[in-house]
């Protein structure tokens, strides 16, 4: 045990931290197994690779190779195709440019998205403010006039409630407060 605890640098050896790290070890040991075995797969592949670009190579070099008579008129043709091509290619990319320029071709990215999201709902929630402010006003009529007439009705009533509010008041306080004697 002594010998275990010096091994993996354990200053005061536990039996389950010295199991934790044999664990470990053999995951470790486990982990290097499995990639040495994909080396040498990749190495046997590299291998059996090198051998055959070898052969090719060498049948290639030799004196008596020629290669086949169709590939001269294949290669002929894959020519005037490139140069025939070439020739258009900057009359198509003006079109793929005078296409992009009418089309708008912009998709949203989650960006724009999220973005457009957050204004909605800071509209909604600006509107559920409005809304709030207007229910005050629902009950008042759609006449100017009325509506100033009401309004005076109500600050009438609120002063009436402040008077009666002030005079109740007045008497708790008198009512609480203690009465001095005389001396």
């Amino acid at each position: 045990m002594a010998n275990m605890t010096l091994q993996f640098g354990v200053a005061f050896p536990e039996p389950d931290t010295l199991g934790q790290r044999m664990c470990q070890l053999q995951a470790s040991i486990h982990d290097a197994e499995q990639m040495k075995a994909r080396v040498e797969v990749l190495h046997k592949h590299i291998d059996d690779e090198a051998a055959r670009i070898k052969e090719l190579f060498k049948e290639l070099q030799r004196d008596d190779y020629r290669p086949p008579a169709h590939l001269a008129k294949q290669n002929l043709d894959m020519q005037r195709k490139v140069k025939a091509l070439s020739a258009k290619l900057p009359e198509l990319q003006d079109k793929v440019a005078a296409l992009a320029a009418s089309t708008d071709s912009s998709h949203p990215t989650v960006a724009d998205l999220a973005r457009d999201e957050q204004e909605y709902l800071s509209v909604l929630s600006r509107k559920k403010e409005l809304d709030l402010q207007l229910a005050t006003f629902q009950g008042l009529p759609s006449n100017p006039d009325m509506a100033r007439a009401e309004l005076e009705e109500l600050r009438d009533q609120l002063r009436s409630v402040e008077s009666q509010r002030d005079a109740v008041f007045e008497g708790l306080v008198e009512r609480e407060s203690p009465v001095k004697r005389r001396r």
